[in-house]
């Protein structure tokens, strides 16, 4: 004799029918593992979402130095272009010597 059976499931089991108690046993463990696993994808993304959104923020505060960066070079570029152009025109506001 089986101890885990009920005398409903031995008719089941000799007609091939699963016992609904026990279906329902198994159903219940199934959801639960369904929502565990679920829980756990869950859990799983929250943790790739926040690494991103780290990621994203370092990667923010990288562009924002670079774009200093660029508006410093920018002008130092301004600066030297209008400096050699003030000197290109008092180079040509001198006369050059003639020689015959």
């Amino acid at each position: 004799m089986t101890p885990s059976l009920c005398s409903g499931c031995l008719l089941h089991f000799a007609y091939r029918r699963p016992c609904r108690r026990h279906n329902f046993r198994v159903r219940r463990l199934n959801r639960g593992r369904r929502l565990s696993s679920a829980l756990n994808e869950t859990m799983e993304l929250k943790r790739k979402n926040l690494k991103l959104y780290m990621e994203n923020q370092s990667l923010i505060k990288e562009n924002e130095k670079l774009r200093n960066k660029v508006l410093l070079l920018h002008q130092e570029n301004q600066a030297l272009l209008s400096q050699s152009l003030f000197n290109l025109r008092l180079i040509s506001s001198i006369p050059l010597p003639f020689f015959p």
